[in-house]
């Protein structure tokens, strides 16, 4: 009976595990991050910081992933007056819930063709349509497309 498309074999998913804990080490270590009382503080709230950001996420109004029981947040969705960017909801309906977020976090710090080899992180600000363009086609375009 042929392997099912989306099982690997355990050496290959064994391999892939070990890299996506090397990348999220990296983008830890490498780009910034707020947890969420920094995000609270930014956004001038008083609310509890965790109830505040879960309640952000679950709306699709900030991005976040979980990494030992906290959830951190990439500083690159603010603008520099600290507000978060506009039509982030209409991205992050398109990216992956998987993976504790992680799958959304490596495709935002994932060079690409279609941002004239930038990442989507870097863009996002200056061109949020083409981000979302993008974003499009990678999840909910057809794959044949691609």
């Amino acid at each position: 009976m042929p392997q099912q498309r989306s099982e690997l074999p355990s050496d290959l998913a064994s391999e892939a595990r070990a890299n996506g804990i090397l990348l999220r080490s990296r983008l830890l270590a490498h780009e910034r991050w707020l947890t969420s009382e920094q995000v609270a503080a930014l956004m001038h709230t008083d609310a509890d910081p965790e109830g505040y950001t879960r309640d952000l996420r679950s709306r699709g109004l900030l991005m976040g992933a979980e990494y030992r029981k906290q959830y951190w947040h990439p500083a690159f969705q603010f603008d520099a007056a600290g507000m978060l960017l506009p039509r982030l909801q209409e991205l992050t309906a398109l990216l992956p819930k998987s993976g504790n977020c992680w799958s959304a976090m490596f495709w935002m710090f994932q060079l690409t063709t279609d941002l004239d080899c930038r990442r989507p992180a870097d863009v996002l600000e200056v061109d949020m349509a083409a981000v979302i363009a993008v974003a499009r086609r990678d999840f909910v375009g057809d794959p044949d497309g691609w």
